[in-house]
């Protein structure tokens, strides 16, 4: 029975050279480890294809598990269709770069993929915080004959909708700004970078700033004028000995991506002092 076999497989053979030159070249990759794996498989379906009989293992061969081998790349035949197999037990491994990213991976993809909302979201946070510390060092400031002040939630919900809406938003278009402007990083770039953000940008964030906020409490026209002329110029003052030193670091040595998570960074500490500015009561016009 097994001569019989033999021969019918020779005459197969003979009468089919396409078969025969197929199974060959395969043979050839099944035993050559620098073979391309991609040609075995094109043979596999090719072979397949005109022959149905073998269509079983041309399903093997696609879903089963292959691996080049890490050990010298030798390839086995497996006991359950033929499939070749690697020799090496390494297979499946999970990948590290998924599981090494965590929340700066993540935090940097998005601040690729929507950097505006980002940066505003993230700036939003920190507003939101440093007006809660705020109001906690007021609270624990307080002397203890005077009455407990509640949290005034009204207040940080309006620095939330500041650092969501204006403070984010608008340094992200300034970091950006500067960027096209000055691309440079040398030194005379960065102190014109540094000179326009106090110049230019702070005044002008800061005028807005009290003007929004004052008319969220309800100030309207000479009121918002008092209160400008009452903060705004000592506003910009302490801003001199506070943001120079750090604006240069900001320019210096961080790209332009990062600038903004850092000028928020920074900006935590003076954002409480600007909050508190933010919470005084408007000065009433001056009667004749």
């Amino acid at each position: 029975m097994q001569r019989l076999t033999r021969q019918s497989g020779r005459h197969l053979l003979r009468f089919n050279p396409l078969f025969s030159s197929r199974i060959s070249r395969l043979q050839q990759s099944f035993y050559d480890p620098h073979q391309n794996w991609n040609r075995v498989r094109h043979h596999f379906a090719a072979v397949a294809a005109e022959n149905p009989s073998k269509l079983s293992a041309r399903h093997t061969l696609e879903t089963g598990n292959y691996n080049n081998g890490a050990h010298g790349g030798r390839r086995c035949v497996s006991s359950s269709g033929g499939v070749p197999s690697s020799s090496s037990s390494s297979s499946n491994h999970p990948s590290t770069e998924s599981s090494s990213g965590g929340f700066r991976t993540w935090y940097l993809r998005m601040l690729d993929k929507n950097p505006m909302s980002t940066k505003s979201v993230t700036a939003a946070i920190f507003f939101t915080t440093s007006d809660i510390t705020a109001q906690g060092i007021d609270r624990w400031s307080a002397a203890k004959g005077e009455p407990r002040v509640d949290w005034d939630k009204g207040r940080t919900m309006r620095m939330l909708a500041v650092g969501l809406l204006m403070s984010g938003p608008s340094l992200h278009l300034w970091f950006n700004l500067m960027s096209r402007t000055f691309p440079n990083p040398d030194m005379w770039s960065t102190v014109k970078k540094v000179s326009l953000g106090q110049l230019v940008f702070g005044p002008c964030f800061n005028t807005i700033f009290f003007s929004v906020n004052g008319y969220a409490q309800g100030e309207r026209g000479q009121q918002i004028l008092d209160r400008l002329k009452r903060d705004l110029l000592p506003t910009w003052q302490h801003g001199l000995m506070f943001w120079p030193l750090l604006d240069f670091i900001t320019f210096r040595y961080f790209p332009v991506r990062l600038q903004v998570l850092f000028n928020n960074c920074c900006s935590f500490v003076w954002t409480i002092y600007l909050t508190s500015m933010a919470g005084k009561s408007g000065v009433k016009p001056i009667q004749a």
